[in-house]
C-alpha cells in the first residue's frame, strides 16, 4: 500500500514517513506544492494524508478537486481543530479528520480502517459465513456446499446463481445453513407432490 503524504512542515513530514515505513507501508512525500492535484493523480496512491494549511491551496480545495476524478481515500491531518473545519473536510469528500498533535497508534488505526473500507467497497455483495444455528456476515466469498435452489428463484429471490458458487446478499443474512437446507427440502417435497397430482390428473 502506497501512502502519499502532503505536509508542508518538514519535521512532521519526516515523522510521518518514518512512522508509516515502520508500519510496513510504502511512502511517498511531496515537497513542492505548485501542482498538488496533478501530482496526486500521477502518483495514484492507495491513501492520501493531507494537511489543510498548505502554501498554494488549502487541503479542502485539493480534496474537492481530487474527488472530481478519483475516489482515493483521504485522511485530513491538520492543526485546525474547529468542528466546522472538520465538517467542511468531510463534506468535501474526506474519509477521516485527525487533528495535531496526533497519537501514532490512533493515526495508524485510522489508516487501517479507511483502507479496509476502501477495499470492502470493491466487493459487490456482502457474503455469509454460516455457523451452527445462525449466520454472520464476512467480507470474503464463501462457497455454500450441498445447497441447490437453482430452480426456485421465484421462491428464493435473494439467491444469486452462478455456475460454481451460491452467493447470498445482505438481505438474506438471517438465513442459516440448516434453515436453507430445510427450505430447499420443503421446496423439493412440494414439487414432488405437485408432479404426483399432475400424473394423477
Amino acid at each position: 500500500m502506497n501512502i502519499l503524504i502532503i505536509e508542508d512542515d518538514a519535521a512532521i513530514r519526516q515523522e510521518l514517513k518514518l512512522l508509516l515505513e515502520n508500519a510496513l507501508y510504502q511512502v511517498t512525500v511531496l515537497t513542492e506544492f505548485h501542482h498538488v492535484v496533478e501530482d496526486i493523480l500521477q502518483i495514484e496512491p492507495d491513501l492520501l494524508l493531507l494537511d489543510v494549511n498548505l502554501p498554494q491551496q488549502s487541503g479542502f480545495e485539493i480534496c474537492k478537486s481530487i474527488r472530481k476524478t478519483s475516489d482515493v481515500p483521504i485522511i485530513f491531518l491538520t492543526s485546525r481543530t474547529d468542528s466546522m473545519d472538520e465538517l467542511s473536510g468531510m463534506l468535501q469528500g474526506g474519509d477521516a479528520y485527525i487533528t495535531k498533535p496526533f497519537q501514532p497508534p490512533l493515526l495508524l488505526a485510522h489508516i487501517a480502517a479507511v483502507l479496509k473500507r476502501a477495499k470492502k467497497a470493491d466487493v459487490p455483495h456482502v457474503r455469509l459465513k454460516l455457523s451452527t444455528g445462525k449466520a454472520s456476515l464476512i467480507k470474503k466469498i464463501r462457497t455454500i456446499d450441498k445447497l441447490s435452489l437453482t430452480s426456485h428463484k421465484a421462491a428464493a429471490p435473494h439467491a444469486i446463481q452462478s455456475p460454481k458458487l451460491q452467493i447470498f446478499d445482505q438481505a438474506a443474512a438471517p438465513v442459516c445453513q440448516r434453515d436453507c437446507m430445510h427450505f430447499a427440502g420443503r421446496l423439493r417435497g412440494c414439487k414432488s407432490k405437485q408432479n404426483r397430482r399432475d400424473l394423477g390428473d
